[in-house]
């Protein structure tokens, strides 16, 4: 087994200069037919059972009395199947209204621009690098404790961590959020204040030059 002292975590680093705080572009939600008052709540990542969005969809109709002014707009794809399993429950749930599908898309820093709450429904996830794009852009994050969302999102702190497949309890922080300007502001700001300490480029870079330094030093010489 390996010998804990000996191991070290190095989270990847990403470009802060880019995913920053930002105005949405009008023209992202005139082309995905958002009305410009609508909050958004976007899932971003690979559309297939495992990533958990039937579970999106029961919290939305949780949602749907509490939060009318709301769109779930879903960015990436999958397997013509899975896209059109998910499109049947929105559709029988009533919920046509309330979903986008945008596709892949290359424009994520104006997508979490325009969002009001990045949510990972998954069961199993691991570092998430979207977490921290949208940490980084003052997103708040509803994530599931999944494994890797545990180690970037700081419950009540930068978003929410939820059970997997806890519906009450995922509606609950994404109508919180929702319903809270001032909350959104507060969990928006320390995300972005943990992403720069924990996750830029400079970090990374730091992290890496640490754990070489160490394990120069603590190599042995020649002829010993």
């Amino acid at each position: 087994a390996a010998r804990s002292d000996r191991n070290s975590v190095v989270y990847n680093g990403i470009d802060l200069d880019k995913f920053c705080p930002g105005r949405s572009r009008r023209a992202l939600f005139n082309e995905l037919n958002i009305p410009s008052t609508a909050k958004v709540v976007v899932s971003i990542g690979s559309i297939s059972p495992t990533k958990g969005h039937r579970f999106l969809v029961q919290a939305a109709a949780q949602l749907r009395q509490q939060c009318r002014d709301v769109i779930f707009l879903v960015v990436g794809a999958g397997p013509q199947r899975c896209v059109q399993d998910l499109k049947s429950q929105i559709r029988h749930a009533g919920l046509d209204a309330w979903f986008r599908f945008a596709g892949w898309r290359s424009d994520i820093v104006d997508i979490l621009r325009a969002s009001a709450v990045l949510v990972v429904v998954s069961g199993k996830e691991a570092f998430g690098r979207t977490i921290v794009e949208a940490m980084a852009t003052g997103v708040p994050v509803v994530s599931t404790r999944s494994g890797g969302p545990e180690e970037i999102v700081v419950d009540g702190v930068t978003g929410s961590l939820v059970p997997v497949k806890d519906v009450p309890a995922l509606a609950g922080a994404i109508g919180a959020i929702l319903e809270d300007d001032a909350l959104a502001s507060r969990l928006g700001k320390s995300g972005r204040a943990r992403a720069e300490e924990m996750f830029s480029r400079r970090t990374y870079a730091a992290n890496v030059e640490a754990i070489l330094a160490r394990v120069a030093t603590s190599a042995p010489s020649v002829g010993d």
